[in-house]
């Protein structure tokens, strides 16, 4: 039997996960005209102890092979299988970037992984005077995760279990079973293949709902015509509409094409008029960065544009850096160009804020953005000034894109101070450049009174207050 190794699974999936608080936009599930949406499937990912008899590659490959199957017949977007690099087999970590930049690869809108953390079958012969029977049981459980490329946040997070159990079993035992693929006879006939087939039916339903969340449409998968060997920028070029602000972020993508692991930095080669550009975090001058074969890296780009700023292009250079010189840039020579093109003074989006609704038991304000303008925007929401105690947003929104035409909730809950009755707050969005207010008031209406509870989970070190009138 092969025995399924993914010592990656908990980093790369709990991040995965950890992107769950992301803002829900308002959307229709049917494609907005302008192509389809496709999705990838990576292969099952096992977290199970290392003496589970039913984790074998069979059993992983015949159950992605299902899943896809399942999708690809369920009408929600084409489906895809993606792979992982060769190296993950060799007890390498995943890095998040690199499953975004498989989806990239393949031209996919949304990216799909699933992890298997419960697999368990038993069967125990039980005697009663003379007579003598089989009870089984069966517990299956994973969890999932669809991220969307464009934006790397998670549109949707599930879980799925199946918990059976059978008195009188009289169907093929557990090692049967083992290292059979799911489509075999003996697992379809099986207690472990009924529950396999209850977490295949739940688990299309639960990603179906949430394919309609993906904003990012089908777009060309991303290649080169020409690129050197080894670690490389991922496009040639790149197109940059700045406004007049500092600390505008992108994100640049490197890969490593080749057979060994490189380390190396990225830098701008050059500067234009008014525009002051750098990169930082790991990839950059100040912390290299090293790709095994296969993995990507998503480096971070900060802009700052004056008035003055002037269209151009800037060209980074990617450098390879000697090995055993990781803590500094030690190369000369630029392996690989990627030009920026700038386009200066572009307005900062056009969106609108306006209250929907609250809620009359916990005061709590929906409100929506609305980006009415023709080009993909960002923005920000903060709470401003504030009299009466204080407010929570949620989700938080920082630099969060909204396409055009499209509308995102967000909540406002206040924090009354003691013996406050009425708070009156600002909240400021900020769209790149102009910064927006709308004063908000939450009122104790007589005869109520505000109670207060705490939430929280073992997945968060902090709290999260619940509030109620009564």
């Amino acid at each position: 039997m092969g025995r399924l190794k993914h010592p990656f699974v908990l980093s790369a999936l709990c991040l995965f996960l950890a992107l769950g608080t992301v803002a829900k936009e308002t959307r229709s599930s049917e494609p907005a005209g302008d192509g389809l949406k496709r999705f990838g499937l990576f292969p099952l990912w096992l977290s199970l102890p290392a003496d589970n008899p039913m984790a074998s590659e069979e059993l992983v490959s015949s159950w992605t092979e299902a899943v896809l199957s399942d999708l690809q017949n369920s009408e929600a977007g084409e489906w895809i299988p993606l792979d992982l690099p060769g190296f993950a087999d060799e007890g390498s970590r995943v890095r998040f970037d690199t499953l975004i930049g498989k989806g990239l690869e393949a031209g996919c809108s949304g990216i799909l992984v699933l992890q298997v953390h419960q697999l368990d079958f038993k069967t125990k012969e039980v005697e009663i005077g003379r007579l003598s029977f089989v009870n089984a049981s069966c517990e299956v459980a994973l969890t999932g995760s669809l991220v969307d490329v464009g934006n790397r946040a998670a549109a949707g997070e599930f879980s799925s279990e199946s918990r059976l159990k059978d008195n009188n079993y009289k169907g093929p035992e557990p090692g049967d079973v083992e290292s059979e693929p799911i489509d075999s006879e003996s697992v379809r006939t099986s207690l472990f293949g009924k529950a396999i087939a209850e977490i295949r039916q739940d688990l299309v339903r639960k990603i179906t709902q949430n394919t309609g969340i993906i904003e990012t449409r089908i777009r060309p998968a991303l290649s080169r015509s020409e690129a050197p060997e080894g670690v490389r920028f991922a496009q040639e070029s790149m197109d940059l509409r700045l406004t007049t602000a500092n600390d505008q972020r992108f994100t640049v993508q490197v890969t490593n094409a080749g057979d060994e692991a490189e380390t190396f930095v990225v830098k701008p080669l050059n500067r234009i008029g008014g525009v002051v550009m750098g990169l930082k975090g790991i990839g950059s001058e100040d912390e290299p960065c090293r790709l095994s074969p296969g993995e990507w890296k998503f480096i971070r780009l900060i802009a700052n544009a004056r008035p003055q700023a002037a269209a151009g292009a800037v060209v980074l250079g990617l450098v390879k850096t000697p090995e055993g010189d990781e803590d500094e840039s030690t190369g000369t020579a630029v392996h690989d160009r990627m030009t920026l093109n700038i386009t200066p003074g572009a307005q900062p989006a056009d969106v609108d804020m306006k209250v929907l609704r609250q809620d009359p038991a916990t005061l709590r304000a929906v409100c929506q953005l609305h980006n009415r303008g023709r080009e993909e925007g960002t923005v920000s929401v903060r709470a401003g000034e504030t009299t009466g105690g204080s407010v929570v947003i949620t989700p938080p929104l920082e630099d969060h894109p909204l396409a055009a035409g499209r509308s995102m909730l967000f909540f406002v809950q206040p924090v009354f101070e003691s013996r406050s009755r009425r708070i009156e707050a600002d909240v400021e969005y900020d769209l790149g450049g102009r910064v927006l207010k709308k004063r908000l008031l939450f009122e104790i209406p007589p005869g109520k009174e505000m109670f207060w509870g705490v939430c929280g989970t073992s997945q968060s070190s902090s709290g999260s207050p619940g509030v109620c009138l009564n």
